[in-house]
């Protein structure tokens, strides 16, 4: 883990709000999302992006019926 690329601000925010949320209970929302962290879309989406690629095998993100949908390990 000592090479793993170390997580911005933003990034660091959006992991833990992933890590803590249920979203089997409560699907994803890009907007909820948004507004409880703080950041906006763009910045979220480009977050999500970089946690796919500094986290590999920890976070899944991907599209299926018209919806984001997230998974952790």
């Amino acid at each position: 883990m000592a090479d793993e690329e170390p997580l911005t601000e933003p990034e660091s925010k959006l992991w833990d709000y992933i890590k803590s949320y249920d979203f089997e209970g409560h699907p994803w929302s890009t907007p909820n999302a948004s507004a409880k962290l703080g950041l906006s879309e763009d910045v979220l989406y480009t977050c999500l992006a970089e946690l796919c690629r500094k986290l590999k095998g920890k976070m899944y993100v991907y599209y299926k019926d018209g919806a984001i949908r997230i998974a952790t390990e």
